[in-house]
């Protein structure tokens, strides 16, 4: 049953809650921990993180089906590079301007990775890819394109480039050459952290 959707159960006026509540469980004997736990250990803790930030196959069908038709080619396929004295890493990374590690994504001109736009409900990130932007137009560079990180796998036409100067998602001829660039091989990677633009 879709919730929510045209003829699936319509929440609105309903007085229906959804909670959704996260668990370990151990089998063979099915003892179960509710999260969020303080004293999981460390890396427990980071498998909990990407399971519950993991998006359904379905899900991600019917967002690949909602922004597939809108991207066009962007006019930013030649970038000017800019080396980076440390190597970008994708695994564990943070927004550069604040602690935030989801909804993040990576200036395919300088490598700074960014937290993404602030939504009008106030979700999502601090805006500080649009702000880095911003800062970098102002000093004479040209950053124009991001990457949204979650969605680096090997089929290109799956991943997000968003276009600070056409404002909108786009198609980057060349993004796995500027993501190699980065030392990011897309064959490596896989589509699996939800983030918002």
């Amino acid at each position: 049953v879709g919730i929510g959707v045209p003829g699936g159960f319509n929440v609105e006026g309903a007085g229906v809650t959804i909670d959704t509540k996260y668990s370990i469980v151990r089998a063979p004997d099915f003892a179960s921990l509710e999260l969020p736990c303080n004293g999981l250990p460390e890396k427990l803790q980071i498998c909990c993180d990407f399971v519950i930030a993991s998006d359904s196959a379905s899900k991600m069908s019917d967002i690949a089906s909602w922004t597939a038709d809108r991207k066009k080619a962007t006019k930013h396929t030649s970038l000017l590079q800019q080396p980076r004295e440390d190597k970008v890493v994708l695994g564990g990374a943070k927004c550069a301007y604040c602690d935030l590690k989801e909804n993040l994504w990576m200036n395919l001109s300088d490598g700074v990775i960014v937290c993404s736009r602030r939504n009008w409900d106030g979700t999502g990130g601090n805006n500080h890819g649009l702000e880095h932007y911003q800062k970098r137009k102002q000093e004479g560079a040209e950053c124009p394109l991001a990457v949204k990180i979650g969605t680096i796998c090997p089929d290109v036409e799956k991943i997000d480039v968003w276009s600070y100067d056409e404002d909108d998602l786009v198609i980057d001829a060349n993004l796995e050459q500027h993501l190699s660039f980065f030392g990011i091989d897309i064959k490596h990677e896989e589509k699996n952290r939800k983030v918002p633009r």
